[in-house]
């Protein structure tokens, strides 16, 4: 006979043992979820900013113009064509200041000068036979870099156009063709530099433009010099402590001194009557009428003194003007 209570006890174990199962079944599954998703975790890469040191960059940007400046002092020093220099400038130029500009330009401007000599010297001893005049009207002001491919002398061509690469260009002085600097070009770095130095070229590219003197006389309108003179006295008063003050000053003393006295082959005045042109006593007139400058202050003065001598320009009238030019350049070069 079977036991009641045995019976029960058979089935109260068995449910147990159900339940047991159960429980270990949901622990493990709970386990193997947990474990997938810690592993999901893990699998998923975590993209982070990179970590910007602001004072990194800053060295690495002074470093790169460091170095542009001890490179350019060393192409400044080794290579003696200017090409090589504009080529370096070209490259690199993007990269700096403005006061960098003006460094590199400095440097570029001095090395035109200290080269100006030897290539008008190549030029002469190539161009005996004076083919650059034959091939340009010898009336023409300029000998254009489009009339390079006419020169039938070789040497004498590849040397022309070695001036041009070099910011050079011809002007006609007294029936040859002279290499200068042509400012004009070199104004293709304005956006690279300060005020000062675009100021400066704009002052220069004017006489490169058109010199305002050749073979003893003013070849430009005396409305012409005055304005040069005007833009000449505002660099001067803008930047007192700039890098061409002393070449500025120059070059206003003798564009004053032309102003006022004229040269041998442009007197201000009628060589029979002695009395003033009227279109320089027109341009002096206006120039006199414009505020705030000592050009015009001087030129006041000079033309009480002309009225005051019946309009005759005499020796008197001529040492008044050398007293005028020493009281504005005083004035101009007082704080220098």
């Amino acid at each position: 006979m079977i036991d009641p209570v045995h019976i029960f006890k058979m089935k109260e174990g068995i449910n147990l043992k159900k339940i047991y199962m159960s429980l270990l079944l949901i622990l493990v599954l709970a386990l193997t979820l947990s474990g997938c998703n810690k592993k999901e975790e893990v699998d998923t890469p975590i993209v982070k900013p990179p970590v910007v040191n602001p004072s990194e960059d800053v060295g690495k940007e002074e470093e790169t113009k460091e170095t542009f400046v001890e490179k350019f002092a060393e192409v400044l020093d080794k290579e003696d064509e200017p090409s090589k220099i504009i080529s370096f400038i070209d490259d690199n130029v993007d990269k700096l200041s403005e006061l960098d500009g003006d460094v590199m330009i400095d440097g570029l401007e001095r090395k035109l000068q200290d080269n100006l000599d030897k290539t008008t010297d190549r030029i002469f001893e190539l161009d005996k036979n004076n083919e650059l005049i034959a091939i340009s009207d010898k009336n023409n002001y300029e000998f254009k870099e489009n009339n390079v491919a006419d020169i039938k002398d070789v040497d004498l061509k590849a040397e022309v156009q070695k001036a041009y690469d070099n910011m050079y260009k011809f002007v006609n002085l007294e029936g040859q063709f002279y290499p200068i600097i042509d400012y004009s070009r070199l104004q293709k770095y304005n956006e690279h530099l300060t005020g000062e130095w675009k100021d400066y070229l704009a002052i220069m590219a004017m006489d490169s433009e058109k010199l305002p003197f050749d073979d003893g006389g003013i070849v430009i309108s005396f409305d012409e010099l005055a304005k040069r003179l005007f833009s000449t006295e505002n660099y001067l008063n803008s930047y007192v402590e700039g890098q061409r003050q002393k070449e500025m000053l120059e070059m206003y003393e003798n564009k004053i001194e032309a102003y006022l006295k004229g040269l041998p082959n442009t007197p201000i005045a009628d060589r029979e009557t002695n009395i003033i042109k009227q279109d320089v006593l027109a341009s002096y007139e206006e120039t006199a009428n414009v505020e705030n400058y000592m050009t015009s202050h001087i030129l006041f003065k000079y033309l009480e003194f002309i009225k005051g001598n019946d309009n005759i320009i005499d020796d008197s009238i001529l040492d008044e003007a050398d007293r005028l030019i020493d009281e504005v350049m005083e004035v101009l070069t007082e704080f220098k």
